[in-house]
């Protein structure tokens, strides 16, 4: 949850403890020293980026979506949820539904049982927010006699990318799935180094994430993205989503001061937002982990 944590630091900031938050997001309190992890808003971006050019290239031209949120009111289902909804809006595309299915196998499989006597015949997209609840709406349409993935009646995404669904996007099964980067120990090793050397850390560190996709239509249509190869030569897709390098860092420093200078408030979240998101337009291969000019908006 992204509240009710402003008691318990306050006793530790009182204490002299110092606390690194990881993964998610604090919205009620700032008493901690850095905070690591997924910036969970740009990873729904990219979901819905990936799909428009997906169905760019297959002739799909109306997306009638239904989407299994994670637990109500975590940091990571506000972020992916806003984030996909936002492409979604600006396409013109149906969300028919968008439901809670908490995270678990379980839930997602009740909540794509009801979505298929509900919308039976009416959705072409099933966007599932974690791989556990993709495992659950699988099973659910398996049973309902949908076909999903490659070449099936419904596309199907995934975030998280666990080792074995990273497998199901390399076997067909899920059409994208994308990272959530559990790899915050190295960052946090070095804020604690920064911290015992007497250092400030930044308050904010986003991990580097990466997105796969089942075939390599996508970079036909968005040349930025970057098509490679798992060992056995199957292909997938890549795109780097961070803001951790010092490179990015300094540009969003830039721009930050180009605002307050102008007499705004500059929120941090809306500056990298804008930064990753830009990144996507215009010529040129860009990616989104390089230091490449990121047009202010």
């Amino acid at each position: 949850m992204a509240t009710g944590w402003d008691a318990v630091l306050t006793e530790c900031e009182d204490a002299g403890i110092p606390v690194i938050v990881i993964d998610r997001t604090i919205d009620d309190s700032d008493k901690y020293v850095s905070w690591v992890g997924s910036d969970f808003k740009v990873e729904g971006l990219a979901c819905g980026e990936w799909l428009k050019a997906y169905a760019a290239d297959k002739g799909i031209t109306e997306i009638n979506a239904l989407v299994i949120e994670g637990s109500t009111g975590a940091s990571a289902t506000i972020g992916r949820t806003d984030g996909f909804k936002e492409i979604a809006d600006r396409e013109g595309w149906t969300i028919l539904d968008s439901q809670s299915g908490d995270f678990t196998e379980a839930g997602g499989q009740e909540v794509m049982e009801s979505y298929c006597q509900s919308y039976a015949g009416q959705f072409n997209v099933v966007i599932c927010q974690n791989d556990n609840e993709a495992a659950g709406a699988m099973t659910a349409m398996d049973n309902a006699g949908v076909t999903y993935g490659v070449g099936g009646d419904v596309i199907l995404v995934s975030f998280d990318a666990n080792k074995p669904y990273v497998q199901m996007v390399m076997d067909g099964k899920i059409n994208a799935n994308f990272e959530c980067n559990p790899m915050a120990a190295p960052t946090v090793d070095e804020i604690i180094k920064q911290i015992e050397a007497g250092e400030t850390p930044e308050k904010e560190i986003y991990v580097t994430e990466s997105w796969f996709a089942a075939e390599d239509n996508v970079a036909k249509v968005y040349p930025e993205i970057d098509m490679v190869t798992t060992p056995t030569g199957k292909p997938v897709a890549m795109v780097h989503c961070n803001n951790c390098t010092n490179e990015i860092n300094a540009w969003a420093e830039v721009f930050k001061g180009f605002l307050t200078a102008l007499g705004q408030t500059p929120d941090m979240n809306q500056v990298f937002t804008a930064m990753f998101t830009s990144a996507l337009q215009g010529g040129g291969r860009r990616r989104w982990a390089a230091a490449v000019q990121l047009p202010l908006r």
